[in-house]
Protein backbone atom coordinates (compact mmCIF):
# COMPACT_ATOMS: atom_id res chain seq x y z
CA UNK A 1 0.00 0.00 0.00
CA UNK A 2 1.55 3.36 -0.99
CA UNK A 3 2.26 5.79 1.80
CA UNK A 4 0.70 9.25 1.71
CA UNK A 5 1.58 12.56 3.32
CA UNK A 6 -0.52 13.16 6.44
CA UNK A 7 -0.58 16.90 5.68
CA UNK A 8 -1.60 17.05 2.00
CA UNK A 9 -2.34 13.42 0.94
CA UNK A 10 0.43 13.45 -1.70
CA UNK A 11 2.03 10.07 -2.44
CA UNK A 12 5.35 9.84 -0.63
CA UNK A 13 8.46 9.08 -2.65
CA UNK A 14 11.29 6.94 -1.32
CA UNK A 15 14.64 8.73 -1.34
CA UNK A 16 17.90 7.31 -0.05
CA UNK A 17 19.39 10.02 2.12
CA UNK A 18 22.48 9.44 4.28
CA UNK A 19 22.06 5.69 3.79
CA UNK A 20 18.42 5.62 4.91
CA UNK A 21 15.46 4.89 2.63
CA UNK A 22 13.12 7.68 3.75
CA UNK A 23 9.60 8.51 2.61
CA UNK A 24 9.57 12.13 1.40
CA UNK A 25 6.63 14.31 0.38
CA UNK A 26 7.55 16.03 -2.89
CA UNK A 27 5.07 18.85 -2.18
CA UNK A 28 5.69 19.92 1.43
CA UNK A 29 9.11 18.28 2.04
CA UNK A 30 7.81 16.35 5.04
CA UNK A 31 9.73 13.21 5.96
CA UNK A 32 8.46 9.95 7.41
CA UNK A 33 10.91 7.98 9.53
CA UNK A 34 10.16 4.34 10.29
CA UNK A 35 10.92 3.31 13.85
CA UNK A 36 14.60 3.79 14.66
CA UNK A 37 15.48 5.78 11.52
CA UNK A 38 15.48 9.23 13.15
CA UNK A 39 17.74 7.95 15.93
CA UNK A 40 20.07 6.45 13.32
CA UNK A 41 20.21 9.76 11.45
CA UNK A 42 20.97 11.68 14.65
CA UNK A 43 24.04 9.51 15.22
CA UNK A 44 25.53 11.32 12.22
CA UNK A 45 25.34 14.62 14.12
CA UNK A 46 24.04 17.99 13.03
CA UNK A 47 25.64 17.68 9.58
CA UNK A 48 23.54 14.59 8.86
CA UNK A 49 20.32 16.30 10.00
CA UNK A 50 21.05 19.42 7.95
CA UNK A 51 22.02 17.35 4.89
CA UNK A 52 18.72 15.43 4.89
CA UNK A 53 16.77 18.65 5.52
CA UNK A 54 18.40 20.27 2.48
CA UNK A 55 17.89 17.18 0.31
CA UNK A 56 14.14 16.97 0.90
CA UNK A 57 13.31 20.02 -1.17
CA UNK A 58 9.66 20.41 -2.19
CA UNK A 59 8.72 20.70 -5.85
CA UNK A 60 6.54 23.74 -5.09
CA UNK A 61 5.98 26.18 -2.28
CA UNK A 62 3.18 24.89 -0.10
CA UNK A 63 2.45 26.17 3.39
CA UNK A 64 0.59 23.64 5.48
CA UNK A 65 -0.25 24.08 9.13
CA UNK A 66 -3.08 21.74 9.93
CA UNK A 67 -4.63 21.31 13.34
CA UNK A 68 -6.45 18.09 12.44
CA UNK A 69 -5.05 14.73 13.55
CA UNK A 70 -2.66 13.14 11.09
CA UNK A 71 -2.77 9.56 9.84
CA UNK A 72 0.45 7.59 9.97
CA UNK A 73 1.92 6.95 6.50
CA UNK A 74 3.18 3.59 7.77
CA UNK A 75 0.04 2.03 9.26
CA UNK A 76 -2.77 4.65 8.91
CA UNK A 77 -3.28 4.96 12.69
CA UNK A 78 -3.89 8.38 14.21
CA UNK A 79 -0.62 10.03 15.12
CA UNK A 80 0.02 11.92 18.37
CA UNK A 81 2.10 15.07 18.95
CA UNK A 82 5.23 14.49 20.98
CA UNK A 83 7.92 16.80 22.30
CA UNK A 84 11.38 16.25 20.87
CA UNK A 85 13.53 16.10 24.01
CA UNK A 86 12.35 17.76 27.17
CA UNK A 87 14.30 20.98 26.69
CA UNK A 88 12.93 21.90 23.25
CA UNK A 89 9.75 23.37 21.85
CA UNK A 90 9.99 21.07 18.82
CA UNK A 91 6.87 18.96 18.32
CA UNK A 92 6.86 15.87 16.12
CA UNK A 93 4.00 13.62 15.09
CA UNK A 94 4.60 10.04 16.19
CA UNK A 95 2.66 6.84 15.72
CA UNK A 96 2.00 4.98 18.97
CA UNK A 97 1.22 1.82 16.98
CA UNK A 98 4.21 1.35 14.65
CA UNK A 99 6.68 3.87 16.09
CA UNK A 100 6.99 5.94 12.91
CA UNK A 101 7.72 9.68 13.10
CA UNK A 102 6.52 12.41 10.72
CA UNK A 103 8.94 15.35 10.45
CA UNK A 104 7.71 18.45 8.66
CA UNK A 105 9.90 20.66 6.51
CA UNK A 106 12.27 22.67 8.68
CA UNK A 107 12.03 20.48 11.76
CA UNK A 108 15.30 18.61 11.12
CA UNK A 109 17.07 21.98 11.04
CA UNK A 110 15.45 22.85 14.39
CA UNK A 111 16.61 19.50 15.80
CA UNK A 112 20.15 20.14 14.53
CA UNK A 113 20.17 23.60 16.17
CA UNK A 114 18.85 22.14 19.40
CA UNK A 115 21.47 19.38 19.48
CA UNK A 116 24.28 21.85 18.79
CA UNK A 117 23.25 24.46 21.41
CA UNK A 118 23.76 24.26 25.17
CA UNK A 119 20.56 23.55 27.17
CA UNK A 120 20.39 27.08 28.64
CA UNK A 121 19.73 28.51 25.15
CA UNK A 122 16.32 26.81 25.09
CA UNK A 123 15.10 28.12 28.43
CA UNK A 124 16.58 25.49 30.71
CA UNK A 125 15.62 21.92 31.22
CA UNK A 126 13.27 21.82 34.27
CA UNK A 127 10.40 23.99 32.99
CA UNK A 128 10.59 22.63 29.45
CA UNK A 129 10.72 19.09 30.80
CA UNK A 130 7.62 19.63 32.94
CA UNK A 131 5.73 21.11 29.97
CA UNK A 132 6.78 18.23 27.69
CA UNK A 133 5.83 15.65 30.30
CA UNK A 134 2.38 17.26 30.68
CA UNK A 135 1.88 17.33 26.90
CA UNK A 136 3.01 13.72 26.46
CA UNK A 137 0.84 12.58 29.38
CA UNK A 138 -2.20 14.24 27.79
CA UNK A 139 -1.44 12.52 24.47
CA UNK A 140 -1.07 9.17 26.24
CA UNK A 141 -4.39 9.64 28.06
CA UNK A 142 -6.04 10.55 24.75
CA UNK A 143 -4.60 7.45 23.04
CA UNK A 144 -5.61 5.24 25.98
CA UNK A 145 -9.16 6.58 25.85
CA UNK A 146 -9.36 5.94 22.10
CA UNK A 147 -8.08 2.39 22.63
CA UNK A 148 -10.68 1.67 25.30
CA UNK A 149 -13.48 3.06 23.12
CA UNK A 150 -12.30 1.01 20.13
CA UNK A 151 -12.10 -2.15 22.30
CA UNK A 152 -15.70 -1.69 23.47
CA UNK A 153 -16.98 -1.42 19.92
CA UNK A 154 -14.87 -4.40 18.81
CA UNK A 155 -16.49 -6.73 21.38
Amino acid sequence: MPRTCPDDATSLQIQTLRGLALDVCPECAGLYFDEGELAALQEGGTAALESVEASATPSGLVLIDCETPKRCPGCASLMCRYAYRYSSDIRLDGCPRCGGIWVQDGELAKIAAHVAAPPAVFGGVPSARAAAEDENAAATRHHSLLSRIAARFAS
